[in-house]
């Protein structure tokens, strides 16, 4: 035992002479014999402390190996600064698309901006780059666009955000209200449609809800992917009737689920989603006939629970 011990410290002094000492006037303190074989104490705290401080003192330390890492922040800003008239877009499609299918229906849709640069950053997820920040922008400002039918949402390419933190949760849209009455003409009726449909308005057009030829009105709203692409809504009149107002939804993708018409579908939400939009596009006619077949149900499927109910009883 005693001759391991000593091996070990003349190996260490030749490094270090003064660990010799250190440690050689403090461990042998708490090593205790007895008649058949040596056993090693526990160190008590104060001992293990003068060590510490001892090994202090002599200057004597382990060099951490450090993780290092490359790119000058000059280097990784100029890098940016290349992509700074990108768009980012997602292809809200159920399957993988091939890179070569999106890059050329991107070619003939966008066959006007140059110099474009296509770089795929995960399943769908496209990093479009543009020559000029106006090509950018009008890229933004005519959205949505739709590639193989389904709807490719787009917004400003931020680099200094992670591309794990971005979720598109919304879209830019113009829809038009058509077959609206004169009573509906007016921005405060036009704000409580774009209300019930849950969207955000940038602006209506023309701005005071008076068209010069016609009854529609557009408006550009900022809508949520997981909403429906509603059909249309009744509106009172002052008649006292209702008059159905048709939604018509610019560059409306053709692969779009038609029952529940959400952008971002859902197996779990679509039946219900459906059903409350079947019931919104009843006039008040076909709801009652509805409701009154909703209750003839009921009430057989209640006889069949009661006849169930007595025979297990």
């Amino acid at each position: 035992m005693h001759a391991n011990i000593n091996n070990l410290f003349i190996f260490l002094s030749s490094h270090h002479k003064k660990l010799k000492s250190i440690f050689f006037s403090n461990i042998t303190q708490t090593i205790l014999f007895n008649s058949h074989r040596p056993v090693m104490a526990t160190y008590p705290q104060p001992q293990v402390s003068s060590i510490t401080s001892q090994m202090q003192q002599t200057n004597i330390g382990v060099v951490k190996p450090q993780r290092r890492t490359l790119g000058s922040a000059q280097v990784i800003s100029n890098a940016v600064d290349e992509w700074s008239n990108s768009v980012l877009g997602k292809v809200f499609c159920p399957e993988i698309l091939e890179v070569g299918e999106v890059r050329d229906e991107i070619n003939a849709i966008w066959k006007k901006y140059k110099s474009k640069e296509t770089k795929v950053m995960g399943p769908n997820l496209f990093v479009f780059n543009f020559s000029t920040t106006n090509d950018q922008e009008d890229i933004i400002k005519k959205s949505p666009w739709t590639v193989k039918g389904y709807l490719l949402a787009v917004e400003i390419y931020n680099p200094r955000i992670p591309l794990a933190d971005i979720k598109f949760l919304h879209q830019n849209w113009t829809v038009k209200f058509r077959n609206l009455q004169l009573e509906h003409l007016n921005v405060s009726m036009i704000d409580e449609i774009i209300q019930d449909l849950g969207r955000e308005k940038l602006e209506i057009d023309p701005p005071n809800a008076h068209p010069r030829i016609g009854r529609m009105v557009k408006a550009r709203i900022r809508m949520e992917l997981t909403s429906a692409l509603k059909r249309g809504v009744w509106l009172r009149t002052t008649s006292g009737g209702e008059v159905w107002i048709k939604y018509h939804w610019e560059k409306q993708p053709y692969n779009l689920c038609d029952e529940c018409f959400v952008i971002d579908h859902s197996d779990n939400n679509c039946e219900q989603v459906a059903l409350q939009l079947q019931l919104d596009s009843m006039s008040a006619e076909e709801y009652d006939v509805w409701s009154r077949e909703q209750e003839a149900e009921n009430f057989l499927w209640w006889l069949r629970l009661e006849k169930i109910t007595v025979m297990l009883t």
